[in-house]
């Protein structure tokens, strides 16, 4: 049985870290545009939230935010939830790559492409959505969705559209790629 290469290179364990930290970043920067959005809610429900001229909500709109609580609490449960799996995932494929696998990478390559792309419509897409809910917001509640928002979905795209490239390109490193293909050749001999 032939064995692996000393050394684990350090682009596979750049891969390695990258394949860990960007997803659990990008879990939390979910988990704070969810829990600003809910507070934001609160505050409309419970009153202390202001209209655009300065004024409190109405009791409509208090009721309009309690009645949606429930709902919108249970998608972003299920968001995070989804997210959190998929956090899951990344980091076991992680811990096969770390190991020299060409199956972990290649799965985690392709995830990561399509995490790219749908990163980079969000950042391009999010901004002009936001903006006009906000705007529907202002013109139909009188009220402005948390500014918060804006920043958060930037710092997720910026995190996900770097941190994907950076993955494909370490992952991919000639370095890398010598040791994958030594382990996989000490596995099968």
């Amino acid at each position: 049985m032939t064995s692996l290469p000393a050394a684990r290179p350090a682009s596979l364990t750049a891969a390695f870290l990258m394949a860990v930290l960007v997803p659990l970043a990008a879990l939390g920067l979910t988990a704070a545009a969810c829990h600003r959005t809910m507070s934001w809610l609160g505050e409309v429900a419970d009153g202390t939230a202001m209209t655009v001229d300065g004024t409190p909500v109405t009791q409509a709109k208090r009721d309009w935010a309690a009645a949606v609580s429930p709902y919108l609490l249970a998608f972003f449960a299920g968001v995070l939830v989804t997210f959190a799996l998929l956090t899951v995932l990344w980091v076991v494929l992680g811990v096969f790559l770390r190991k020299g696998s060409s199956g972990a990478r290649t799965t985690l390559t392709v995830f990561a492409v399509l995490w790219l792309v749908t990163g980079a419509l969000a950042a391009v897409g999010g901004s002009s959505a936001l903006s006009s809910l906000d705007k529907y917001f202002a013109g139909i509640y009188t009220m402005h969705i948390p500014a918060s928002l804006l920043p958060l979905g930037y710092a997720q795209a910026t995190v996900v559209i770097v941190g994907m490239a950076a993955f494909v390109v370490v992952a991919h490193h000639p370095s890398a790629s010598a040791y994958i293909n030594a382990a996989t050749f000490a596995r099968r001999t």
